[in-house]
C-alpha cells in the first residue's frame, strides 16, 4: 500500500505473507520521494521511525517499546527520487493463528504511515 500523497509514498512490506507460528517476520518501512524538490522531514527526538503489530483492535507488538530515544530535534532531506528504508523483526512465537495488520510510521511532525497484513496459519 502507498499512503499520504503522490510526492511522499510510505511503503510498508515483510519478506512474504504467510507465517507460521515462531518464524521472524522480516519487516521494511520506506518512505520515498517522488517529488520534483527536496523534501524536509523534521522530528522531535532521535526516532525517526516506530512499526506496530495489531490483532485485531489489539497491539500486541512496537518496536520502539524496549527502546528510548534522545529527546532534540533533528530532520532528513529526501531529495526527488531518494528514499530512506528502515527495518524491524517480530518474531511470531506466542501469537494466534490469523491475520495481523503491520503498521509502520515515521515518526516525522506531522507522522507519516501506512500498514500491510500478513497471516499466521498452523
Amino acid at each position: 500500500m502507498v499512503a499520504v500523497d503522490e510526492e511522499i509514498e510510505v511503503l510498508v512490506t515483510t519478506n512474504k505473507q504467510c507465517y507460521s507460528v515462531a518464524e521472524e517476520v522480516h519487516i521494511s518501512l520506506t518512505i520515498k520521494n517522488n517529488g520534483a524538490k527536496s523534501l524536509e522531514l523534521v522530528f522531535v527526538s532521535a526516532q525517526r521511525y516506530d512499526i506496530a503489530i495489531n490483532f485485531g483492535n489489539k497491539e500486541i507488538w512496537r518496536w520502539s517499546k524496549d527502546k528510548m530515544f534522545a529527546l532534540f530535534t533533528g530532520k532528513i532531506v529526501l531529495k526527488p527520487g531518494k528514499k530512506q528504508t528502515y527495518t524491524a523483526t517480530w518474531k511470531t512465537e506466542g501469537a494466534s493463528v490469523g491475520k495481523y495488520d503491520v503498521i509502520g510510521t515515521i515518526t516525522s511532525k506531522p507522522t507519516l504511515s501506512n500498514k500491510t497484513s500478513i497471516e499466521i496459519a498452523t
